[in-house]
């Protein structure tokens, strides 16, 4: 698990300041989990986190269309803003 401090901390303490329960997450067994779960009101939301311009890997991107065919919201965030837009 790829950290991304200067994108993810500050979405995630801003997701959390709107009321959102957030989740550090990562696969037993598995690879291409994406970085962290955001829940609230029964919605779910998925963050990948990439620095800025950076693409997900191949197995990455496997993943984020399995979880988008499964009706998840997943989303790969490279900056602040457009990450605290998704709690707004």
């Amino acid at each position: 698990m790829a950290e991304i401090p200067h994108v993810q901390t500050p979405v995630t303490n801003y997701a959390r300041s709107r009321g959102w329960r957030a989740r550090r997450m990562q696969y037993i067994g598995r690879h291409a989990c994406p970085d962290s779960w955001f829940f609230m009101d029964g919605r779910v939301i998925v963050v990948e986190f990439k620095d800025l311009g950076e693409e997900p890997e191949i197995h990455q991107k496997r993943e984020i269309r399995r979880l988008r065919e499964s009706g998840l919201a997943v989303h790969v965030i490279d900056n602040v803003e457009d990450g605290c837009a998704l709690f707004d």
